[in-house]
C-alpha cells in the first residue's frame, strides 16, 4: 500500500522524535517524554512540553518545546505575583499559509515554508487551521486531516470546500537546517486587589549557526550567505555541475517558443537526455521558487522539461539556509479605575536579524509596536435615577511599525479580510477603533462600530459596523449584522466599496427547530482617474433555510438547502455569473435497539452562465457522502460495522524513491543500472529479505489532478460465548469459538465513470490506466477461546491487492 511506505519511521522523524498520524482528535506522540514537579506556590517541567502564552496583543506564543519550564507563583492580602522561566530546544519554525479554496477540492492543501520552501516536516500538533475565520478540528470523523510528513492538509466530507472558502494554516515545521534555541521569561504582577495588572514578557528564539543538523556549509557558501544580507533569494550554491560525457542526464538545448503574450523567444535551455552520452555533460538540482516563478516544471524527481507557458515552479539553483534570530519584549499594563472603567496599554520591541551570517542590512532589525484601549461597562446605565439598559464601550489604538516581527500570529485571522487589505508590503500601521454595544432591555441588543487603518500615505481604510439582535421570549429570533469598508491605495490605483450583510432568523416548532439565513456582498473596486469598475470587483446573494428535526429521543434529522447568485464583472457592468445550489442532510441514530448510525450527504451543483461562464464545462458538481452503522443485536453476540465515504479532491502521482539506511535495516539493494537508461530508478532496485540497504519512499509530484476518493469497509463478528450456552456439551465446545470477517476498499481513481466508483463496482477498481492509489484487503480470522491466557488458537487468511 502506497500511502502506508511513505510513512517509513525514517521520514517521519524530527530531531529523533518519531511522528504520529495527523488522522485523530488526539495525538500520541510516541516518544514525547516529560518529568513534572509540583510544589506549593511552584511547578517544573522537564523534557517535551508546550508553551502557550495569551493574555496580551503582542505577545502570544505558541511553541512546542523540549527542554525545561519553570513557574514560581506568590500572593498576598492584595498582591501578588507569578514568574515563569523557559530554556529550551525548539521543534521547528513558525509560518503561516493562505489558501483560497478550489470549487469542489476537499484537498490536499500544501504547505509551505517562510520562504515558499517545501521538503520539510510539519510538527504534531503544532497546527491551526482555519476556514472562513473559524477554527477547525483535527481528526477524519472532524473537519480535517493532514499529514505531517509532506506537509498536506484534506479536508473531510463534514466541510464542503468551495472556491468561496478562505483557509488559513499557521505551523511549525522542521527544515533540519540548524539546531534552533528558545529562551524565554515571562513575570506578571497584580497589586491592588487586582485593579492594577502588569505583564513582562521577554522571549528569544535563534538558530544556532554553530550548530547545523543538514547544512554543510563551504568557505564559498559562506561568503555567498554573507553577501546576500537579509535577502534569501541571493544566497545560492552552484546547482549545473560539469561531469563531462556519460556522466550527466542534462544538455544544452535551445528552444523557440511563442510567449504568453505572443512574442516569440529563442533561448538556451537545459534538456533531459541521459541518453546521449556524448553531450549530456551535466547534472542539474532544480529548486521550488513557487508556482509562476520559475522556468522548469517536474516530471519526476531527477527529471525537469521547460516550461513555455510561464507556469514553472522551479530553476536550476541551490538556495543556501540562512540561520535566523529573533528577539522580543512586551509590557502590557492593564488597570481599572472604579467598577467600570479599564484602561490598558501595550508596548513592544522585536529585533529579527533574517541572517545571522551576514552584518549586511542589520541597521533596520529594530521594531516596534503599541497599543492603548479603553473600555467602559458599567452594569446598569442610569441616568436621573432611571434605568437605561447596559452599555459597554470600547475604544482603541494600536501602531505597528514595519520592522515590528511578533514571535507569532498577533491579527486576527480575517484581518485583510476586515480592512479590504490586497498590499502586503511591509508599511508602518496605524489602527484607531471604538465599539459601542447598547442592550436597553434583555430582549433587544444593539452595537455599532467605526474604525480607521492607515499604512503609510499609500493605503487607507475606514470601515462602518452595526446590527442588532431581537430574542423574545415567545416569537422568532433575528439577528442583522451589516459592515461598510471603504479602502484606497494610491500604489496600485485603486479605490474600493466594500459592503457586506447576513441575518439569521431561527425559531421552535412544534419541536422543530427551523431557521433561514442570508447574506450578501458587494465589491466596487475602481480607478482613481477613471470611474470604470476593475476586474476584481463582485456581487453575490445566498440564502439558506435549515431545519433540524428530531425523531424521538434517540433520533433526529438535519436538512439545509442554500442558493448562491454570484455576479461578476463582463462590459464594464456587475452581471449574473454563475448559479449554485447546494443540499446538506445528515441523519443520526443513537444507541436504538442495537443500532448505532449515521449519515451525512453534501451535493453541490455550480451552473456557469453561457454569457459569462466557461465554454468547455458549464457546470461542476460536488459529492460528499459518508455513512457509519454499528448493529450489535443479542447482546453483542453478533457484530457488524459498515463504513463508507466518497469525496471529490485533488491528488498527486506518487513516484518511488529509495534512501539508503543501515546494512540489513532494508528490503532493497541497489543492482545496477539494470535497464540501461544511464539514471538510478525504481528499475533498478531488487528486494530482498536479509542483506538490504535501502527503503522504498512514495513521494507526491506536484501535478494535482481532480480525483474522485472512495473508503469503504465491511465487519462481522461472531461471539461464540454469547450466541449460545454451554450447558450441553455441544453447545460449551461451540461457546468457545469465534470469528471476524473484515473487507476493506480504498481508492483514488481519475475515472470519468464516476457512478461505478460510487456504487463500488469493483471490476473497475485497481484499474492501471486510472487508479493514483488503491487497495483491496480481506481478512477472514477464527478464535478458540478467545483472549484466554492459559490456551489459544487464532487462525487468519489475508489477501491485500493494492496499486
Amino acid at each position: 500500500n502506497k500511502s502506508r511506505e511513505v510513512m517509513s519511521a525514517q521520514a517521519k522523524t524530527v530531531e529523533g522524535q518519531q511522528q504520529p498520524e495527523g488522522t485523530t482528535l488526539t495525538l500520541q506522540e510516541i516518544d514525547k517524554v516529560f518529568v513534572e514537579l509540583r510544589g506549593k506556590n511552584m511547578k517544573a517541567t522537564l523534557g517535551d512540553f508546550n508553551l502557550e502564552l495569551e493574555g496580551s496583543e503582542f505577545g502570544k506564543l505558541h511553541r512546542k518545546l523540549q527542554g525545561a519550564q519553570g513557574v514560581v507563583s506568590l500572593r498576598g492580602d492584595d498582591a501578588g505575583g507569578e514568574l515563569m522561566l523557559v530554556g529550551a530546544v525548539a521543534r521547528g519554525k513558525y509560518a503561516s499559509n493562505r489558501f483560497t479554496g478550489i470549487e469542489g477540492v476537499q484537498g490536499p492543501y500544501r504547505l509551505t515554508g517562510q520562504n515558499g520552501e517545501r521538503g520539510f516536516i510539519v510538527i504534531a500538533g503544532s497546527e491551526r487551521v482555519f476556514v472562513n475565520g473559524e477554527m477547525m478540528t483535527r481528526g477524519e470523523l472532524a473537519d480535517y486531516t493532514i499529514d505531517y510528513s509532506i506537509g498536506e492538509v484534506k479536508f473531510t466530507t463534514r466541510r464542503l470546500i468551495t472556491n468561496h472558502s478562505r483557509l488559513t494554516m499557521d505551523f511549525e515545521y522542521s527544515d533540519r537546517q540548524y539546531s534552533r534555541n528558545f529562551l524565554a521569561g515571562r513575570s506578571s504582577v497584580t497589586l491592588l486587589n487586582d485593579a492594577l495588572k502588569l505583564s513582562t514578557t521577554v522571549a528569544r528564539e535563534g538558530d544556532d549557526e554553530n550548530s547545523p543538523i543538514d547544512a554543510s556549509l563551504t568557505p564559498a557558501d559562506l561568503d555567498s550567505l554573507e553577501r546576500a544580507g537579509d535577502n534569501p533569494l541571493r544566497a545560492t550554491r552552484p546547482a549545473v555541475v560539469h561531469v563531462g560525457p556519460g556522466k550527466g542526464q542534462y544538455l544544452i538545448d535551445t528552444i523557440t517558443y511563442h510567449s504568453p503574450t505572443g512574442v516569440l523567444i529563442t533561448k538556451a535551455i537545459y534538456k533531459f537526455n541521459p541518453a546521449d552520452t556524448i553531450r549530456a555533460v551535466y547534472t542539474i538540482s532544480f529548486s521550488y521558487v513557487g508556482e509562476g516563478r520559475g522556468d522548469y516544471r517536474r516530471i519526476t524527481l531527477q527529471q525537469y522539461v521547460f516550461d513555455t507557458t510561464g507556469r514553472g515552479s522551479y530553476a536550476p539553483v541551490r538556495y543556501l539556509s540562512a540561520p535566523q534570530s529573533k528577539s522580543f519584549v512586551d509590557f502590557d499594563l492593564r488597570g481599572k479605575v472604579g467598577s467600570d472603567l479599564e484602561v490598558s496599554g501595550e508596548y513592544a520591541i522585536s529585533d529579527y536579524d533574517a541572517n545571522r551570517l551576514s552584518s549586511q542590512d542589520d541597521d533596520d532589525n529594530v521594531g516596534t509596536a503599541a497599543k492603548l484601549g479603553l473600555r467602559y461597562a458599567p452594569q446598569k446605565l442610569v441616568l436621573g435615577g432611571k434605568d437605561f439598559g447596559v452599555i459597554d464601550v470600547h475604544l482603541s489604538g494600536r501602531v505597528v511599525g514595519r520592522r515590528f516581527a511578533a514571535l507569532d500570529r498577533f491579527n486576527e485571522i480575517e484581518f485583510a479580510r476586515k480592512w479590504n487589505l490586497f498590499d502586503s508590503t511591509a508599511a508602518d500601521e496605524e489602527i484607531r477603533e471604538g465599539e459601542v454595544k447598547y442592550q436597553p432591555i434583555d430582549a433587544l441588543s444593539l452595537h455599532a462600530g467605526l474604525g480607521a487603518i492607515r499604512r503609510g500615505d499609500p493605503f487607507s481604510s475606514d470601515r462602518t459596523t452595526a446590527g442588532l439582535s431581537v430574542r423574545p421570549a415567545s416569537l422568532p429570533n433575528l439577528s442583522y449584522d451589516v459592515e461598510i469598508i471603504k479602502s484606497r491605495s494610491t500604489t496600485i490605483d485603486n479605490e474600493a466599496r466594500w459592503t457586506r450583510h447576513s441575518g439569521l432568523l431561527t425559531d421552535t416548532v412544534g419541536g422543530m427547530l427551523p431557521s433561514f439565513r442570508v447574506g450578501g456582498e458587494v465589491l466596487r473596486s475602481r480607478s482613481l482617474v477613471t470611474d470604470t469598475l476593475r476586474r476584481e470587483s463582485f456581487r453575490f446573494y445566498e440564502a439558506a433555510p435549515r431545519v433540524v428535526v428530531p425523531l424521538a429521543e434517540l433520533m433526529s434529522f438535519t436538512g439545509e438547502l442554500g442558493w448562491r447568485w454570484d455576479d461578476s464583472l463582463k462590459d464594464g457592468v456587475l452581471n449574473r455569473f454563475a448559479n449554485s445550489f447546494t443540499q446538506q442532510y445528515a441523519w443520526q441514530v443513537r444507541q436504538w435497539n442495537s443500532i448505532t448510525s449515521s449519515f451525512d450527504v453534501t451535493l453541490r451543483d455550480r451552473h456557469f452562465l453561457e454569457s459569462s461562464g466557461p465554454t468547455k464545462d458549464d457546470r461542476s458538481h460536488s459529492t460528499l457522502i459518508r455513512s457509519q452503522t454499528r448493529v450489535t443485536p443479542l447482546d453483542r453476540g453478533i457484530e457488524s460495522d459498515l463504513y463508507y465515504e466518497v469525496a471529490t479532491e485533488r491528488s498527486a502521482k506518487f513516484e518511488r524513491v529509495f534512501t539508503p539506511v543501515p546494512f540489513g535495516t532494508g528490503n532493497y539493494v541497489y543492482g545496477g543500472d539494470l535497464n540501461g537508461n544511464r539514471i538510478v530508478d525504481q528499475d533498478d532496485f531488487q528486494l530482498t529479505r536479509f542483506n538490504g540497504d535501502y527503503v522504498a519512499l512514495v513521494i507526491p509530484g506536484d501535478e494535482l489532478v481532480p480525483v474522485v476518493d472512495v473508503k469503504a469497509s465491511a465487519r462481522f463478528r461472531l461471539n461464540g460465548s454469547r450466541l449460545l450456552s454451554a450447558t450441553s456439551p455441544l453447545g460449551g465446545l461451540l461457546s468457545q469459538l469465534s470469528s471476524e470477517t473484515y473487507f476493506r476498499v480504498e481508492e483514488r481513481s481519475t475515472s470519468p465513470e464516476t457512478r461505478d466508483l460510487y456504487l463500488l463496482h469493483l471490476g473497475t477498481f485497481l484499474n492501471e490506466r486510472t487508479t493514483l492509489l488503491g487497495s483491496n484487503l480481506f481478512t477472514q480470522e477464527f478464535y478458540v477461546r478467545e483472549n484466554d491466557p492459559e490456551f489459544s488458537v487464532r487462525l487468519r487468511f489475508n489477501q491485500r491487492r493494492g496499486l
